[in-house]
This record gives structure tokens, sequence and C-alpha cells, in this order.
């Protein structure tokens, strides 16, 4: 376990406090973590401007051919990177290799883009890190779990993954009752209490009956309150998925316990995050290269709500914040290789608009293959997406009315196409308004 100077962090850290950008006051704005919250919304919270200039532009010092991936609270940017080149020395977690011999960085920015700290050598391949409101981070790369406080100082000792469940899926998600979550590839998925602790493992074939294979997770784990969702599919039967609901429970017993399974046919590889619907039990995720699925969480058991057939292979999906109290759900979905961008209803399971970008913009745009979306509202609560697309050969980051298609703002991003990471945002120490932060290969830009 770690040391007493987490143990007693991990008491203060809850879901409100890690994932604190979810319910900050409306001026301010944030992303805590890959997906922006523990339900892969990509919705970010405070408002965006409506007008947008260039306020800053900043080269992460990472190693060479390095992408930054990156989220926030109000103040902070935490932005992990890791060369491509690099490689992992040895399977084993407990490998010094394993750690002492990475290239890769951990880096905390403030709002006007000065590099606070760096840490090197942390992970051999960290994910996107988890910020609290504290600014605390906790990073993963399968094999390993660190903590670093505000300064960039590691809280306790490194945690091993217990070996039988390694490799985690990266991406970790919490429960609002602090239980850290992980898919693992050996077909388990686990959790981890926030001091490290080893919380409980359940293998996803448990209680079927035969021989049905190592069932193995293809999503990371969607939160709802203490529901957690995952797909997964079989390794007997690769076309066959599930969509899983389990209950995470602090008690002695049945810590893990899947609550029902739903299986339907799948394309390989071909399921997003699942994104759960704010308040409520409707759960949605790409099942099929244009096919989006949204399933009902009906207690002990589950159901599909509806199927929709998209105009193009689907590249990124996120939950637009609802514009007022009682208004429709609307997914956001981006496809590949088509100007359209789909707005759905995912209430009513209907398409209620088609944004042409040829029309929406000086010309036509499509989303670059890094599918970087993210959704807010604008200070009048209108529905807005953010997204990273390619107008001839420039590369440009779009703000869309979503009920419109009308055109917020439209930049040019001075940096040349490359993996990119996932739009977030922070408020601005010296006005106090929102700014939006993209990470292009190793570099920041932030527009206000």
């Amino acid at each position: 376990k770690r040391h007493n100077s987490l143990e007693s962090m991990a008491v203060t850290l809850t879901l409100a406090a890690l994932l604190a950008a979810a319910t900050l006051a409306h001026a301010q704005s944030g992303c805590a973590s890959f997906g922006c919250d523990s339900g892969f919304s990509f919705a970010l919270t405070g408002p965006i401007p409506s007008n947008v200039t260039q306020n800053w532009r900043v080269l992460a010092p990472a190693p060479p051919g390095s992408a930054l991936q990156c989220v926030s609270s109000s103040s902070r940017i935490v932005c992990t990177a890791s060369a491509p080149s690099h490689t992992h020395a040895a399977h084993d977690p407990s490998s010094a290799l394993s750690r002492n011999n990475s290239a890769n960085t951990v880096f905390s920015f403030d709002t006007d883009g000065k590099l606070r700290w760096q840490a090197d050598a942390l992970l051999p391949s960290p994910a996107y890190p988890l910020i609290d409101g504290q600014q605390d981070a906790f990073i993963s790369d399968g094999r390993f779990l660190d903590a670093l406080d505000d300064d960039g100082k590691l809280v306790g000792p490194k945690e091993a993954v217990i070996p039988s469940l390694f490799p985690l899926q990266r991406t970790p998600t919490i429960t609002d009752n602090g239980v850290m979550m992980f898919a693992s590839s050996t077909g388990f998925v686990t959790g981890y209490l926030l001091d490290g602790t080893p919380f409980a493992s359940l293998p996803l074939n448990k209680s079927l009956p035969g021989n049905p294979g190592i069932i193995l997770p293809i999503t990371s784990l969607a939160i709802a309150a203490s529901r957690a969702y995952v797909i997964a599919s079989s390794s007997n039967a690769p076309s066959m998925c599930s969509f899983i609901a389990m209950d995470v429970a602090r008690s002695m017993a049945k810590r893990l316990d899947i609550a029902f399974r739903l299986n339907f046919s799948c394309a390989t590889n071909t399921s997003d995050y699942p994104i759960v619907l704010a308040n409520s039990t409707r759960v949605c995720t790409r099942t099929q290269p244009r096919t989006l699925t949204c399933f009902d969480d009906l207690g002990d058991d589950g159901s599909v709500a509806f199927n929709i057939v998209l105009p193009g292979p689907i590249q990124a999906i996120a939950l637009a914040p609802a514009s007022s109290e009682g208004a429709s759900s609307l997914l956001v979905v981006t496809l590949a290789d088509t100007p359209l961008i789909a707005v759905i209803d995912a209430d009513a399971g209907q398409i209620i608009h088609l944004i042409n970008t040829c029309v929406a913009l000086t010309g036509c745009a499509t989303p670059l293959p890094s599918s970087v979306v993210s959704v807010s509202v604008t200070q009048d609560s209108t529905p807005v997406l953010l997204a990273l697309m390619m107008r001839d050969t420039q590369p440009r980051l779009v703000a869309l009315e979503l009920l419109t298609g009308r055109a917020l703002w439209d930049q040019p991003i001075n940096a040349a196409p490359a993996t990119a990471s996932q739009i977030v945002a922070v408020t601005s120490a010296s006005s106090n308004q929102p700014m939006i932060v993209l990470a292009v290969g190793a570099t920041l830009t932030a527009f206000g």
C-alpha cells in the first residue's frame, strides 16, 4: 500500500474531487480525464468563447516525434508524452528496464502556456492522465500506477499492476464511490482504490456456461454512478459482442458483480468508448462501421433502444451538454470520408440534423483521422461542436452550432497534420474567460 501521505489523500479524493471540472462554476472550464468525464462524453465544462484569436502557442520539450495527451482543470493543463519509437523493454511489470529506460515525460502548464514542471521517465508508455481539483494527477501505462502532486512530485511509492491482470487498458475511469476502474487485456475488469490498493477483479466470462473462451474488453469502462459498462467480445467468436453492466460496491462481498450482459452482432474492432447519457440509463456506442447503437439499462437486464445507420463510417462520438433542463440529449457523430456531421436526438433515436461543412464553412472540410472532437455550449447555452478538421491542406479548429450548422469560428492550426490530443479548456487567469487548448503533436495552441 502507499505511504500515509497518499492514504490520507485518498480519504479526500472522491469522484467529485477527481473530476472537479465537471462541477465547477459556470464561468470556469476544464476536461479532467480522457473523454472529459467517466461517461466519455467529451463535453467541456463551462461555456466557450463565441469569437476567438490565438492567445499562445508553445512547443513542449518532449522527445522527438512525441504526441501529447492532455487533460485540464480550470487552471492547469497536464499532458503525457511518449516517443513513438519506444517499446517496452520487458513484459515483467517489476523489470527496472520497463520503468527506467524510457524517454517519456509528464508536463504541467499554466493558463499562459508556461511550463510549470516536467517529470521524466516515469512510465514507459503513459496514457491520458486524470487530474483532480487539487491539481494532482494519476497516470497509468497498463503496467504501473503513479500519482503526482501539483509540483510534479510522486505521491507515495509506485504501484505495479498485479501480474495476472497485466496489461491493463491504460485509460481508467472513476466510480462515484472512489474506485478507479480498468479493463484488462487478459479478460478481466479490475479496480483500485485511490491510494493504490487493489480493490477487486472479475473475469468477464464468469458464470457463462460451456467454454466461452476469454471475454475480451474492447472498450474502457464507462461509469454512471457506481455502475460500469463495457463492450466485450469472445476470443471464440470475435464478431459476437456483449454489452455488459456491472455494479461496483464498497463492501466485503460482491465488490464487482455483473448485473446483465446483452449479446449483439458487431464488426471486429469497431466499438468506441460507450457514452453514458447524462441523467439517463442509456448507453451508446458504434457497433458496425456505420452503425450507432444505443442500449437501455433496465436494472437487471438490458435492451437495444435503437440502431441508426449513418451516411459514412463513424469516426468520433460526443454527447452535447444539455442546453436547458428537460432538453433532449444530443449525440454528435463525425464521419470519415465525408463533410457531413450527424446530430442525433438520443432520446428519440433520430437524426435531426446533418451539418454539411461545405455549406457551413468556406470550402469543404473533413475530420482528421485522429477524430478530435469535443462539445460545449456558448454563453447563451447554444450547443457547439469543436472539431479538428482538414480544409485543403490546412488543419483547422472549427466551432459549429449543432442545431443550425452555423460556424462560430474557424481557426487555422500552424502545425503539420499529426496525432492530436483531445480538445481541452482552461480559464484564463488574467481575464477569467474560457480558452480552448489543442495539442497537435508536441505543440499546444490556445484560443480565447
